[in-house]
């Protein structure tokens, strides 16, 4: 009987095997077996009812072995073919048995039900037992009555609770399938063996050999004995000789194809070593091997779509023919339904018509009874509801009158209205709901509406003060520029009034003297004849006229001057007056809005105690959840529940401010703590925007201490921090993980820190006043000592620690290749197990990027053929130090810097994208799909080159100026001939220290593109960048390496070398280069001084400090060493990669000398005022020197 369409091939997975099992079956069982004990094993089973020992009966005899039972099906449940052949044995076993219900195959295999599948696996069971009546839930009975039946495949109740799911109906087929098989086996064979119908020989099989034929003759001998009384135990003895002698004879055969098969070894041991040879032999191209792996893989994918389209399209014209056939059927049906109603006495329409006035009487008489029974309950409801509004109208009434009260004390004058409301919850209902709040709703909001207007005015001016008082400087200046234009217009109307004033006076006074000319010869006139003539009279009239009229006009245009200038005059007062108005109401608005903003921050006590947000997770059965959180402002935590973080487990957290920043001034303490086995994801809201900092200069600080426990996993990715300009930030994250007794993290952490240039759309580019930085990884120990509790903060193995240390004039201090040239800093961390699938992306993207650059990098990246997974619009690049760094802080650090902001959400979404198995969602996912760019065309990286100097350089001018300096620094310290001798020895470029150690980014930098041959003002930039980080990171320790020199012994200086390792975990090509020089300057002490005792090994700095302190050097002139000591290594390393020639880097250095700040490494103040701790100062320069393990060919460290 077949039971899978593979039957002829491999048999049904648990089909009994009939001769296999009357072998493993003794007489005695074969009297007690019974159709309802066939297949099962013992019945001593706890709690089994008496209903259902018919089938989980005892024999009392020894159970039959059972082969193992699988946590998989080894059948092809999965496929098609197997599934349907499996419903259609089902379906014919219940056609044949007389099932209840009919329904196709087709159904069983595509439209499964629960309850369906219940009432086939009950018919089943009952062919198998009728005494049995399955009880309980059917998601246990099913399960438990499986394994007594003993199915070999694990039937989980999962399994159960979604029968119609893809993954679980065809194993659920299968096993029904199973038991079809059973069933025939229990009616062909096991019911005519237990009511002798059937005698053991008839069920034989002839292939088998003589001796099974025996032993079921004689088991069916026996049996007929046993009936008939007889019951002899001699034929045991001779079945036993028998078997024993078979079971020598098999013996001997397995020895002997033991032999055959150790001999069968050694010859393909032999074959195996001429295959290897053969193998050496072939020299096939590796090229044509993966193009021929690639063709294949592409015609084996085409291969298997034709395969699933053929497949799909013989199910599909199946499925077509069915659905015709069922067509058909339909169709005939209603043809006979058709004829049935037309025999029929009523109509069709009248039967409808009776039917539905009876459903609708039916209906009404239940709707009518539900009423009356709902009308009953609404009646107990509304009593009880109308009670417990009753409490809450009166709670309601006293916390509006308790805000009302508040508001009326807080708001003074401003709230006039009477807010308190006035109710009496005895009244009956209609009365309450008659009472309106209107008005004092309106007036609330408009309220509420006036003072959130003035706070947001009040915050909107505080932010544009600065603007608006440039703009007013502006103004000023530009009226003050139109008032000088006034002043000289006026000073030429003056001289103009002056001239026409002294031109009138002329003409005025050559008219009088025309005048009295005239009066004269009149005068003559009269004198010499009697009277004058009437002409003459009429001439002189005229020309008193003609005076009188000139004097008029001369009168009126002076008035009209004098007009004009005063009006000049009182517009220039005016706007004058105006302008200083104006400028002494936005003064007094400023402090008037500073003292408010200052009195608000009193007022919450945001001057007076920090800010604290504490976050608690822990693991709740399956997912993560957050039994604590507290925060307050400026900042707040917003728990995110999303789908997929529901699906993970993973706790989402999104950290934000009210005012979307930081002001100066803001201290903000964040506590974390992950459980074992939880995982927590925190994100922002959007960038984190550094306001412009006060005038006191106060900054704005964040702490944040996270705790993670074994097994753990903390993934901080949060949006870049944007600082305004003259704003100052610091933080400080310290993060404990924990470590196993061999120094295994198991503890995990993704942390993303990212730096933003600032306001860049507005000009803004990295114009903040100060920038700290400082991140910490410890290691706690899981197993403390015995009675002693965990220590926080104890590390269990070498720690590490990023520190940066940022200015405004360290980021523009030079175009190339500070920062200035990029528009993000990045740093990556990724610690522990969970972590490693990204560091492996970290580690592939830096080698892609560097080969992007024009880099040469190892054959991993070459096997890409230099193609980047993610689309970049600008020049990005990315060092690497790996968790196997000579530091071996257990942690994978990654620099990434950038020209564009959207190139780094694209490459922290593809690195960081495998956590999505962890926390349900890839990071920085929605930031990428919501970016849109431009495609263009990528074109190499633009030259740095500059043209040669000429002549005399201004290094070479300036060469002097260096050494006074330095003899400046240092001329209060007095030392003889011989510490002059040591100095320059320590000095000397000769001096076995590890001249190859490190080229300190110059080769790296070059390769990447950012140096060129010739180009001498990038390369000063990058040596004055790496010597002032150096200084400013490494010239602590030098200081106390120093000061501890004078002990006599080494554990202080020791702890403290331990300390400049973890300040130098993050950068793994810096560390092994401090190392190696350590390690050769601490050899060269040993030679000085042979009967002090010097460390085996140590770092740069620190051994530095600690030679120039036993050799009786000053700390100014050991500072002075040490910072030349790290731009000669610099210069001679840019000397051998042919950058420049060696006269040039003569110039170059003293040039470089001359400008360094010595001072900063002694532990001084910043130009800024605040303290320096060790920090590095040159983001793209510790990004270019982590990546120099990157490239193929180097010259440094090869």
């Amino acid at each position: 009987m077949m039971s899978t369409p593979k039957q002829k091939l491999r048999p049904s997975l648990g089909e009994p095997s009939r001769v296999s099992r009357l072998r493993a079956q003794s007489p005695g069982r074969l009297r007690a077996q019974s159709p309802g004990a066939s297949s099962v094993g013992s019945g001593e089973e706890v709690g089994t009812s008496p209903r259902r020992r018919a089938l989980f009966q005892s024999t009392g005899r020894a159970r039959a072995l059972t082969t193992a039972r699988h946590s998989r099906d080894p059948r092809p449940v999965g496929e098609r073919a197997f599934t349907a052949q499996c419903a259609k044995n089902v379906v014919e076993l219940l056609t044949a048995r007389g099932f209840a219900k009919t329904f196709s195959h087709d159904k069983l295999l595509k439209d499964p039900s629960t309850k369906e599948f219940y009432d086939v696996f009950r018919f089943l069971i009952s062919q198998l037992d009728p005494q049995l009546e399955v009880e309980g839930k059917m998601e246990d009975e099913v399960p438990a009555i499986m394994r007594r039946l003993k199915y070999p495949v694990e039937v989980n109740r999962s399994k159960l609770q979604a029968i119609s799911g893809p993954n679980t109906w065809p194993q659920l087929l299968a096993v029904l399938d199973w038991l079809t098989v059973l069933v025939r086996i229990n009616d062909e064979l096991v019911e005519p063996l237990a009511a002798c119908q059937l005698g053991l020989c008839d069920v034989g099989d002839p292939d088998r050999d003589a001796g099974d034929h025996h032993v079921l003759r004689s088991l069916h001998e026996n049996y007929l004995g046993f009936l008939s009384g007889k019951d002899d135990c001699g034929d045991e003895e001779r079945l036993r000789m028998i078997y024993t002698q078979r079971i020598d004879a098999l013996k001997a055969e397995i020895q002997r194809l033991e032999n055959q098969q150790d001999d069968m070894q050694r010859r393909l041991q032999d074959f195996h070593h001429e295959h290897e040879r053969l193998l050496e032999l072939q020299k096939m191209p590796a090229q044509l091997e993966m193009e021929a792996d690639r063709l294949r893989a592409t015609l084996q994918a085409q291969e298997h779509q034709v395969q699933t389209i053929e497949d799909e399209i013989v199910v599909k014209e199946a499925e077509a023919l069915e659905q015709q056939h069922e067509i058909e059927a339909l169709q005939a049906k209603r043809a006979a339904l058709a004829e049935q109603v037309e025999s029929q006495a009523y109509s069709k329409r009248d039967i409808d018509r009776l039917h539905a006035e009876r459903a609708h009487l039916r209906q009404l008489f239940k709707d009518l009874k539900a009423e009356g029974e709902r009308a009953d309950e609404e009646v107990w409801e509304l009593g009880m509801q109308e009670q417990s509004r009753a409490e809450e109208i009166a709670r309601l009434v006293r916390q509006v009158n308790d805000v009302a009260e508040y508001l009326d004390h807080e708001l003074g004058e401003e709230a006039a209205f009477d807010f308190r409301v006035r109710v009496d919850v005895s009244e009956p209902t209609d009365a309450l709901v008659a009472l309106q709040f209107d008005e004092q709703k309106s007036h609330a909001q408009v309220l509420s509406a006036s003072h959130s207007e003035r706070l947001q005015k009040e915050e909107l001016a505080l932010h544009e003060v600065l603007e608006e008082k440039r703009l007013l400087q502006a103004e000023f200046a530009e009226k003050d520029r139109e008032g000088r234009h006034m002043k000289e217009r006026l000073e030429q109307l003056n001289r103009i009034f002056e001239e026409y004033r002294e031109w009138s006076a002329a003409q005025i006074e050559d008219a009088q003297k025309t005048t009295e000319a005239t009066e004269d010869a009149v005068h003559e006139i009269s004198i010499g004849s009697a009277a004058p003539s009437l002409r003459d009279a009429a001439e002189v009239d005229k020309l008193k006229l003609s005076l009188a009229s000139l004097q008029e006009e001369c009168a009126r245009e002076k008035m009209q001057m004098e007009e004009q200038i005063r009006r000049d005059e009182e517009r220039l007062e005016e706007h004058r007056q105006l302008v200083l108005r104006e400028l002494d109401s936005y003064s007094k608005a400023m402090g008037s809005l500073c003292e408010d903003v200052e009195s608000a921050l009193v007022k919450g006590s945001l001057l007076e105690t920090p800010t604290h947000l504490v976050v608690v997770v822990a693991r709740v059965g399956r997912r993560t959840e957050i039994v604590r959180l507290s925060h307050c402002a400026p900042v707040r935590l917003l728990p995110m529940a999303t789908a997929a973080a529901e699906r993970s487990g993973t706790a989402w957290c999104a950290l934000g401010s009210f005012g979307g920043g930081f002001l100066g001034g803001d201290e903000v303490h964040v506590a974390i703590e992950v459980g074992p086995g939880s995982s927590l994801a925190l994100t922002t809201q959007a960038s984190t925007k550094v306001y412009q900092a006060k005038e006191d200069g106060q900054a704005a600080v964040q702490r944040l201490d996270a705790t993670i426990a074994p097994a753990g996993l903390l993934v901080m990715a949060p949006d870049p921090l944007v600082p305004f300009a003259h704003s100052s930030y610091s933080q400080a994250l310290r993060f404990a993980l924990h470590a196993n007794s061999d120094g295994e993290c198991t503890s995990s952490a993704v942390v993303v820190d990212w730096l933003g240039s600032g306001r860049v759309a507005t000009g803004e580019r990295w114009a903040f006043r100060e920038y700290k930085s400082c991140l910490e990884f410890a290691w706690l120990q899981e197993d403390p000592m015995p009675g002693e509790p965990p220590v926080p903060g104890a590390p269990a193995a070498p720690g590490l620690i990023d520190s940066i240390f940022l200015t405004s004039e360290d980021a523009l201090a030079n175009s190339s290749p500070s920062i200035a040239g990029f528009d993000a800093a990045v740093s990556i961390f990724a610690v522990g197990p969970q972590a490693a699938p990204v560091a492996a992306r970290l580690e592939a993207m830096a080698s892609l990027l560097a080969a992007r650059s024009g880099a040469r990098v190892a054959e991993a990246a070459r096997g890409t053929e230099g193609r980047c997974p993610v689309e970049l619009s600008g020049r990005a690049l990315m060092g690497l130090t790996p968790s196997s760094a000579p530091a071996r802080s257990g942690c994978t650090v990654a620099r990434l810097v950038a020209e564009k902001t959207e190139d780094v959400y694209r490459i922290l979404h593809h690195c960081l994208s495998p956590l999505a198995e962890e926390i349900g969602v890839e990071p920085y996912a929605d930031r990428v799909h919501g970016l849109s760019m431009t495609p263009t065309e990528r074109s190499p990286l633009r030259s740095l080159e500059s043209p040669r100097p000429s002549g005399r350089s201004q290094a070479m001018e300036a060469m002097e100026a260096p050494t006074k300096r330095v003899v400046a620094g240092v001329e209060g310290t007095k030392f003889d001939l011989q510490q002059s001798l040591i100095l320059c020895q320590l000095t000397d470029a000769t001096l076995p220290v590890g001249g190859f150690a490190h080229s300190n980014g110059i080769e790296a930098a070059h390769q990447l593109g950012l140096l060129r041959s010739g180009d001498l003002e990038s390369l000063r930039s990058l040596v004055f960048q790496g010597a002032l980080s150096m200084l400013r990171l490494q010239g602590y320790f030098v200081k106390e390496a120093h000061q501890l020199g004078a002990q006599k012994t080494l554990d202080a200086w020791q702890e403290l070398d331990v300390k400049l390792n973890a300040y130098l975990a993050s950068n793994g090509v810096a560390s092994r280069a401090s190392w190696l020089q350590g390690a050769g300057l601490l050899r060269v002490g040993k030679q000085w001084q042979p009967s002090v005792a010097w460390p085996r090994k140590g770092h740069y700095a620190t051994s530095f400090g600690l030679l120039s302190r036993r050799l009786d050097l000053d700390l100014t002139l050991g500072l002075h060493a040490f910072a030349y000591a790290a731009v000669r290594d610099s210069m001679s390393a840019a000397v051998r990669l042919n950058l420049l020639g060696p006269l040039q880097a003569v110039e170059l250095q003293a040039s470089i000398l001359q400008d360094l700040p010595i001072e900063l490494g002694e532990g001084q103040t910043s130009p800024h005022g605040s303290h320096v701790l060790p920090a590095s100062c040159a983001p793209v320069l510790e990004c270019v020197h982590s990546g120099h393990d990157l490239l193929e060919a180097r010259l440094f460290l090869t």
